[in-house]
């Protein structure tokens, strides 16, 4: 009988918590209809982790065409009750991320093929997402390389603008996919140009013209072989 009994008061704290968090969760979705609650409820995402909601403030006005672009502001918002309740660590890391800065907007491409291409909004539009060069400290050569000429320039003419660095693309340098090889052989059998193709697959011109062309000449039937 003691076991039964403490079988039940087992039974019965675990039933008064799920009912206390399904409680929560009820609430969480309820908070956009409360009084107090700063902005539209048709402008809330709920997620409900790692936050609760994010919020497109101004986003119905715009779908009803009355709102402005330039005013809409992205907000990521958690739901916390009691007085008591604290932020937990990978929250303070999202919150600390975005008072950096360190939030964009990208949109990722997939072709036929399967090939992924990611696009990073900078400046007003969509462009590749490219990765940074390696460089080397200002002034400093690598032991054993050669001097660099326009170091030399840039010294005799110190007023003059140092040059623009090209951006290096993101996949260049990676190991090659079949799908991806695929896809440009059968665009350049198309006629597509070798700069067309790089900015495609975010790759060098030079770097695709000449993987292509060892897998042209790999496809070549051989000459002179036997009985020929």
């Amino acid at each position: 009988a003691r076991y039964r009994e403490e079988l039940e008061r087992i039974r019965k704290e675990r039933l008064g918590r799920s009912r206390a968090a399904l409680r929560g969760q009820v609430a969480e979705r309820l908070v956009p209809w409360l009084p107090g609650f700063a902005y539209s409820p048709s402008d809330a995402r709920f997620l409900g982790d790692p936050v609760d909601y994010i919020l497109f403030s101004g986003y119905a006005d715009l779908l009803d065409g009355i709102g402005d672009p330039d005013s809409l502001e992205v907000v990521i918002l958690d739901i916390k009750r009691g007085p008591n309740a604290r932020l937990r660590a990978t929250q303070k890391a999202i919150a600390r991320a975005v008072e950096a800065g360190r939030v964009r907007f990208e949109v990722l491409r997939v072709s036929e093929e399967g090939i992924v291409q990611t696009l990073e909004w900078r400046k007003g539009k969509l462009r590749h997402k490219a990765t940074p060069p390696l460089s080397s400290p200002a002034g400093s050569t690598a032991p054993g390389a050669k001097p660099n000429p326009r170091d030399a320039v840039r010294k005799s003419h110190p007023d003059r603008p140092p040059p623009k660095k090209q951006e290096r693309p993101a996949r260049s340098g990676l190991p090659w996919d079949p799908r991806e090889e695929a896809y440009l052989l059968r665009k350049i059998r198309q006629g597509a140009s070798y700069e067309t193709l790089a900015e495609i697959v975010r790759r060098t011109p030079e770097e695709v013209r000449t993987h292509m062309e060892a897998l042209l000449r790999r496809e070549e039937p051989s000459v002179g072989g036997n009985g020929v």
